[in-house]
């Protein structure tokens, strides 16, 4: 994930375009801490976030998902569930906060990537966007 602060506005950049900007379990913790510290700062005025390469976000990172043999041996609830939270938890860092956010899709915003430019103020959509 790429930050920086440009005329008051934190560009947040998935940057995992190999995987399309798959929501993976190192990359969803550092996006929601990083909506909330760009959230604290003052001299931050907006969120944008966007995808690199050709897609915004194609949800999560299925591949990675049975990587984890403990998490993989869970209930099939228990590891909904899991998802279910982290989901939520991602999308309401954008809904909880004071300023404007915006998503900028280039390409593909799938699954929890749909969630995540939903739960953003405004949608900016390329010609290329779905």
């Amino acid at each position: 994930m790429l930050c920086e602060i440009r005329n008051r506005v934190a560009l947040i950049t998935l940057n995992r375009p190999e995987a399309r900007n798959a929501l993976s379990d190192q990359l969803t913790p550092a996006l929601r801490r990083m909506i909330r510290q760009c959230g604290g700062d003052t001299s931050v005025g907006a969120l944008l976030i966007t995808g690199a390469g050709s897609a915004f976000c194609a949800g999560g990172d299925v591949k990675g998902m049975g990587s984890n043999a403990a998490k993989a041996a869970a209930p099939i609830d228990e590891r909904i569930a899991d998802l279910r939270i982290k989901q939520r938890t991602l999308t309401g860092a954008l809904v909880g906060l004071q300023k404007p956010t915006i998503a900028a899709l280039p390409g593909t915003a799938a699954g929890a990537g749909l969630a995540l430019a939903l739960a953003c103020d405004i949608r900016i959509a390329a010609e290329s966007a779905r």
